[in-house]
């Protein structure tokens, strides 16, 4: 992986080791942690309209890799959450 692309380290933090995905370009490993992601959120209940998928992409490309995880919680909670429980799911 790249050490001068910003996502490597967090996606080093979310794979440990060499199993970790190698984003050839940052739009790439953008595409790819939505790709990652998006399952898991479907699979909880979260409705992921194209509107969402949008915010979701553009939080991404705006967020620093090294952001801290309550701040992402927070972020994607903004995004993501419709209703009382699902909040809780962020927080």
């Amino acid at each position: 992986m790249s050490e001068g692309n910003p996502w490597t380290a967090w996606l080093k933090r979310l794979w440990p080791g060499s199993s970790a995905p190698d984003p050839n370009r940052e739009a790439v490993a953008l595409h790819r942690l939505l790709y990652l992601l998006l399952p898991r959120l479907e699979a909880q209940g979260f409705l992921l309209s194209p509107d969402r998928y949008l915010r979701l992409y553009s939080l991404l490309q705006a967020m620093p890799a090294d952001a801290p995880p309550q701040r992402w919680k927070l972020a994607l909670c903004a995004i993501l959450a419709s209703d009382e429980e699902q909040q809780r799911t962020f927080l």
